[in-house]
């Protein structure tokens, strides 16, 4: 599929997914929820469509299609070495496809499929009801094609984490370890959010205020470069091909943005007055896993701001952007006519976030 095909189907899928969404919030705003079976189907077929796209794009289309074919065609080679790779789900997967097929365009499709999958285990997960809104202010996001057709390891890792996170919530522990572990193996730098995860169980009851003065704060460190690079280098976890990122050489900090990005922190500020209202205001329906979930973002957001003066930390913003479905949803299921303006207020916002930067990835 070419680039011009592919933006058009794009494009008509997600305009399809918003007239039901408006139909969904016109529903909500008299009161009656949708049939859940409907929600199901709604969320499934989009699902696939979002896969199929992705799976079938030509090789033209994202600027690391390319790149993951010949990753493919490598690690099916007879040069191949564990040693030149760490994450190792990936890996295995290319392995997996290619015992079968030689052909990377099934490993795409793979990919893009277990993706989306990931994605619908995470939202049945949710005891939730009107799920297709969530999904619609996800595909809404300008990270999701991203990590659809371009950092795709990072994306089945944030998507694996988000499963991880809803087995916490049930109690499922040993689903919970499996899919942390499987997390790690997808994309080593995930370690960051699994380690704020499990800090929040000691702390996630800390006051809301308390966590709006140290956004605050981390907001005015970075204003004055102060960065976290210099710890981040002396962790041990930190491999060889991340210290590149802490460190770059003069050519890679030339050819890409540094220093203070008012546009990320407008952004998770956003969700945070969005999470913050909830627990301020509507503490009965707010529950340990939420407030669990507002502190990881916050501390996320936190270290994103702190890591502006480093190529690449748009890859660190996915830690806490990945959390934004579980940051709304409450909007989304509470039937209080308080909540309506705000419910409304997102679901604009979504589209004109889609229509500001869905651009040629």
């Amino acid at each position: 599929m070419e680039q011009q095909d592919f933006d058009l189907y794009f494009n008509i899928t997600y305009l399809l997914c918003s007239f039901f969404c408006f139909c969904y919030i016109l529903q909500l705003t008299v009161g009656k929820n949708i049939p859940k079976k409907i929600d199901s189907i709604l969320i499934i077929t989009f699902s696939l469509l979002y896969a199929l796209l992705f799976g079938f794009r030509g090789e033209e289309v994202g600027s690391d299609t390319s790149q993951y074919i010949r990753i493919f065609a490598f690690v099916n080679s007879n040069q191949f070495s564990f040693d030149l790779f760490t994450d190792y789900f990936f890996i295995f997967l290319s392995l997996i496809v290619g015992y079968f097929t030689n052909n990377p365009s099934y490993m795409l499709l793979i990919v893009a499929l277990l993706y989306l999958a990931l994605f619908y285990k995470f939202l049945i997960n949710l005891p939730i009801k009107n799920k297709l809104l969530i999904f619609f202010v996800f595909v809404s996001m300008f990270f999701f094609k991203s990590m659809g057709i371009n950092i795709l390891r990072q994306g089945l890792a944030e998507m694996l984490f988000l499963v991880s996170l809803t087995f916490s919530m049930k109690g499922e522990r040993k689903k919970y370890i499996i899919t942390t572990v499987l997390t790690f193996l997808s994309h080593s730098t995930m370690i960051i959010p699994i380690i704020v995860y499990l800090l929040s169980k000691k702390f996630y009851n800390t006051k809301t205020n308390a966590l709006a003065i140290v956004f605050l704060m981390s907001i005015i460190l970075s204003f004055l470069s102060v960065d976290l690079s210099l710890i981040l280098n002396n962790l041990p976890f930190i491999g060889d091909k991340y210290l590149k990122y802490l460190n770059p050489t003069s050519s890679i900090s030339a050819s890409y943005d540094t220093g203070f990005k008012p546009q990320f922190v407008f952004f998770n500020t956003i969700f945070f007055i969005l999470g913050y209202l909830l627990i301020k205001y509507f503490k009965v329906y707010i529950t340990p896993f939420y407030k669990r979930v507002f502190f990881t973002y916050t501390l996320l957001s936190c270290i994103l701001f702190l890591m502006f003066n480093i190529p690449y930390s748009d890859r660190i913003g996915l830690f806490s952007w990945a959390l934004i479905p579980i940051i709304v949803y409450p909007y989304f299921s509470i039937l209080k006519s308080k909540i309506l303006f705000w419910r409304w207020g997102i679901y604009v916002f979504c589209i004109i976030l889609f229509l500001i930067f869905n651009q040629t990835a």
